[in-house]
């Protein structure tokens, strides 16, 4: 064929071939895209509002399909002849037409009636094209599709194409917005929307599409591109983005699997995406850089980059078939040279050998760094002005080949300009100058003689505390004596402020010849720091980035232990409450960023309360308290080898098999990973069709549809005969992926498939949590329980009585090993709870039984059966609260100090009672525990207290009781603490 339902092409829906402009109008947002597609160009008056009104036939949507699949050239020139009944209602349109019938797969099939050409389209066909032009398939006698037309409306929500769905008069903007959703929808089997497939096969114009909101341009994810060695000391490594520049360079990010290479330099190229890494060659042993230290020749190694610019591991093969070249010759001193190679060179000094003027003079040393840079020493301090010939050999690289014999001309020209300083940057603290070249003392000693006495600024006293050279470059620190805000005096003194110091000399001997001294503006940081973005790394980790240096690491607030205490800088919060999770916070100085680690796993919508931070300023600036939010999704796919993460059961049906593989996470119903492509599954039953230990792959017959939120598949064998359920077996699945696009960790894992010999339905406990309430525990996933199905009783010392159940919830929940269970939480009627008085309340020696009577039914579908005993006489465990029985009769004076109270059951008698209790007195003031008042006894429900009255009060009059906000200590027999209650009259 030639073109095929690739779902590729251009989206335009044009109904006439005319256009004519008008003022603007204001069109809804997607027949706006639709119409920056060139989908809708509209009739004579253009796209207007009114056009938008009208209702679009069956030809001009099969057009505007046919267009959208790249077909209707092909459709216009067609020449069968086999058409449709009524094609001459439209004849204008019959070639079209016989291309719709010949070819039923673009979605058109025609009608019992016809084509219907001029038939206005309702959503329910178009929805069905839209879907089909995604990808998925109509049931039929002939295929077994994705949908059945009745459940079109159904299917399309579930791919996000449902906006329109509602409508009864389909409208030309209703057919734009539908349109507009399917080029926003995923293709099927693929990642990918429709408008990103458009795209890709350059249908339409990236533009177009960014300009109609159906695509975004894809952020290029930083990842490794290549890894090139050029040498066999050299790296290039590329990157797919441009890089944080001091991420990029920390050489120690960089390693060799399995071996002991180091990184002597990261250096970042001019394109900000390549770094040249410079393997590090010096033997600290033998004080020399060494060829030993580095790659093999035709070898193969694996880069590894583990970092917070990205985690990578690249596969590289060396392969130096270059020579090395001497390329360049330079005078560097009096007494030095430097001749520069093609690549780096490793000397063997026993092998090397320069010659100048043929040998009349003298270099006696060869100095290198492992670079491609040699520097060459004079056996004498220095020559006369002219050009000498500079004849190298013996150099070699580290592939040991060697490069050929070459002479230079060396144009010797003394050098007579003295130092002269530039004043780089300076700041309050820190100011860098370059001299241009390298500086000694006039004796021409080391640079590091030029100490810190040769600066200062404002006065003579207000000398660096520390210097450091780099070249001729030299940065000085000032903390003891900060540069002041305004115009400040820096000065470079060229003796070191004293008649006997050296003055500041090059390596030519060219003095300084006096101070020199720089005027810098000054400003102090007044800025506070702020947060300029928050990250989440992954469930577990989050990067908060601040506008400025917050200092070393150690000292990011003014504590000095965001380290120790992090919740005092930062609080987090979910649903408005403080989270418990513990976390600890540390500070990357490299990037400016506080990575906050949490103990468990974050999930949903927070806010972080930001405060107590001060930067790097010399008075330090504090941020101000801000809250943001940042929300954290699923980034981690399933680990097949933690416990419940996946579970296999088969059940024997009457008519088919079943298996049910329930998953501890909701999983992705569509693309390659999906739970519902029978592709990831392969089965090994002990016997299929009679066949010993064979495998099984499903058939099409063979159906998987998902249940419980797609946290669990229910496997449809048709063929009952197949295998022996009893017999058990395996199931190997293939990598799947989470609800949120996280692949699992492992590509398969082999799961057994546990035979349904697992119990009947039957309550796993039942508790009493208030006197209105029932929780019956399940173990397994219930999906259907009714009031009626339980039957509940209560023995009151022989006497029977029966509580009905006005409703039930299910609740979903997970045991201790994080398998699935569901409670039903039984609330009563009102007129058969368990009341506070003596004929109703529940007392010790009470019995709550629960039996199940009606419909229970698992997710399986397996029923309760309510003939089983196992299912009766499920006696419930007491959980409820005790409480304080309020009223005149039980919360009474039983003399001039001493009153009582009465609660609901009886309370264990612990000694520690008085500290659940606030007792005051007539002036409001609270009494102490066991001092004040202490308790005299507890028998059974009733507890009796004694006031130490003092001297100013005869009785208990104006006295009240309150409980403690959480009690602790008043419990019931079983452990129950009891309820909290409010200020209650001592009467």
């Amino acid at each position: 064929m030639k073109k095929t339902l690739a779902i590729l092409l251009a989206l335009a829906l044009v109904f006439s071939s005319i256009t004519v402009a008008f003022a603007e109008e204001t069109l809804p947002a997607d027949a706006k895209s639709a119409k920056e597609l060139g989908m809708l160009v509209g009739d004579a008056n253009g796209v207007t509002n009114a056009y938008l009104q009208t209702a679009p036939t069956r030809i001009q949507a099969a057009i505007m399909v046919l267009r959208l699949k790249g077909l209707e050239d092909e459709a216009k020139a067609f020449t069968g002849t086999d058409n449709f009944a009524d094609a001459n209602t439209a004849a204008w349109a019959a070639p079209i037409m016989a291309y719709l019938k010949a070819n039923p797969t673009v979605g058109f099939a025609g009608t019992g009636n016809g084509f219907e050409p001029n038939k206005t389209i309702d959503v329910k066909s178009y929805y069905k094209v839209m879907l089909e032009t995604l990808g998925y398939k109509q049931n039929t006698s002939e295929v077994i599709g994705d949908f059945t037309f009745a459940n079109v409306l159904e299917f399309a929500a579930s791919k996000g194409l449902k906006n329109v769905a509602t409508v009864t008069n389909f409208t030309v903007a209703d057919l734009a917005t539908a349109t507009i959703e399917a080029l926003k929808a995923n293709v099927k089997g693929s990642e990918k929307t429709l408008a990103v497939s458009l795209v890709e096969a350059k249908v339409i114009t990236e533009a177009q599409a960014i300009a109609a909101k159906v695509y975004t341009t894809p952020t290029v994810a930083l990842a490794v591109k290549s890894v090139k060695a050029l040498t066999l000391t050299q790296l290039e490594v590329v990157f797919t983005t441009t890089v944080d520049k001091d991420l990029a360079e920390d050489e120690d990010f960089y390693t060799i699997e399995d071996e002991e290479f180091t990184f002597e330099k990261a250096k970042l190229q001019a394109d900000g995406k390549t770094v040249l890494l410079t393997v590090d060659t010096f033997n600290d042993d033998a004080d020399e850089y060494q060829a030993a230290l580095a790659f093999e020749n035709d070898e193969e190694y694996t880069l590894v980059i583990d970092s917070d610019l990205v985690e990578a591991e690249v596969e590289f093969a060396t392969a130096d078939t270059t020579i090395p070249v001497a390329q360049s010759i330079k005078l560097t001193g009096p007494d030095t040279f430097e001749i520069t190679f093609s690549e780096p060179v490793a000397m063997d000094l026993s092998t090397v050998n320069v010659e100048i003027e043929d040998g009349v003079y003298s270099a006696d040393t060869a100095t290198f760094d492992g670079s491609n840079v040699v520097e060459i020493d004079l056996g004498v301090s220095e020559l006369e002005e002219g050009k000498y010939d500079v004849e190298i050999s013996g150099f070699r690289d580290y592939a040991d080949f060697g490069a050929m014999k070459k002479t230079f001309v060396l144009d010797y020209v003394k050098d007579t300009k003295a130092p002269v300083p530039v004043l780089v940057e300076a700041d309050q603290d820190e100011v860098v100058i370059d001299f241009g070249k390298v500086v000694t003392n006039e004796d021409g000693e080391a640079i590091t003689d030029v100490t810190e006495e040769y600066f200062y600024h404002s006065y003579a006293k207000y000398t660096p505390d520390s210097i450091e050279w780099d070249g001729s470059e030299v940065t000085l620190t000032f903390d003891t004596n900060p540069l002041p805000e305004g115009n400040v005096k820096i000065v470079v003194d060229y003796n070191g402020n004293s008649d006997t110091d050296s003055v500041i000399t090059d390596l030519w001997g060219n003095e300084m010849a006096g101070n020199v001294v720089f005027t810098a503006a000054i400003t102090s940081d007044n800025v506070k720091p702020t947060v300029t973005k928050i990250e989440v790394k992954d469930e577990d980790t989050v990067r908060v980035y601040f506008s400025e240096d917050l200092g070393d690491g150690e000292v990011a607030y003014e504590d000095e232990d965001m380290i120790d205490d992090p919740e005092d800088v930062f609080v987090i919060k979910k649903d408005g409450k403080e989270i418990t999770t513990d976390f600890t916070a540390e500070y990357n100085a490299d990037d400016n960023y506080v990575v906050l680690e949490f103990e468990d796993t974050l999930d949903g919508d927070y806010t972080v309360e930001i405060s107590e931070i001060f930067d790097d300023a010399l008075v330090a600036n504090e941020i101000a308290k801000v809250t943001l939010s940042f929300k954290v999704t699923d980034k981690t796919g399933l680990d097949y080898t933690e416990p419940g993460a996946v579970v296999v059961e088969a059940v024997d049906g009457t008519s088919a098999d079943y298996i049910y593989v329930r998953f501890d996470d909701n999983m992705a119903t569509s693309g390659v990973y999906s739970v519902v492509s029978k592709d990831n599954y392969q089965f090994e039953f002990a016997t299929v069709n009679g066949d010993a230990d064979d495998i099984y792959e499903l058939d099409k017959a063979d159906t998987i549809v998902t249940f419980n939120g797609n946290e669990a598949v229910k496997i449809t064998i048709a063929d009952e005969d197949m295998y022996d359920v009893e017999d058990g077996g395996t199931v190997l699945l293939g990598r799947l992926a989470d609800a949120d696009g996280n692949v699992s960790k492992q590509l398969s894992v082999e799961e057994t498939v546990v035979p349904a010999a697992r119990p009947a339905i039957a309550a796993d406990g039942v508790e009493m949590t208030t006197y209105k309430t029932i929780e019956v525990t399940f173990d397994r996933v219930i999906t259907t329980a009714t009031a009626g199905a339980f039957l509940i009783t209560r023995d009151n010392n022989g006497t029977i009585a029966t509580a009905e159940a006005a409703s039930v919830k299910l609740v979903a929940d997970e045991d201790a090993d994080d398998n699935p269970i569901t409670i039903a939480v039984l609330t009563l009627k009102s007129n058969t709870q368990l009341g506070d008085d003596d004929d109703t309340e529940f007392a010790a020696g009470e019995e709550i039984s629960v039996s199940i009577v009606g419909t229970v039914k698992a997710d399986t579908g397996m029923t309760a059966d309510t003939t089983d005993l196992a299912n009766r006489n499920q006696v419930a465990v007491d959980g409820m609260a005790p409480q304080l029985i309020t009223g005149s009769s039980n919360i009474v004076v039983v003399d001039a100090d001493t009153f009582r109270l009465t609660f609901t059951e009886a309370i264990q008698d612990n000694g520690y009672e008085a500290f659940d209790l606030v007792v005051k007195n007539s002036d409001g003031e609270v009494l102490v525990a066991n001092d004040d008042y202490v308790i005299d006894s507890i028998v059974g429900a009733v507890m009796t207290i004694t006031v130490d009255l003092g001297d100013d009060e005869e009785d208990l009059d104006n006295y009240t009781v309150a409980s403690a906000t959480s009690p602790k200590y008043i419990k019931d027999i079983e452990g129950n603490k009891l309820k909290a209650f409010t200020a209650k009259d001592v009467e």
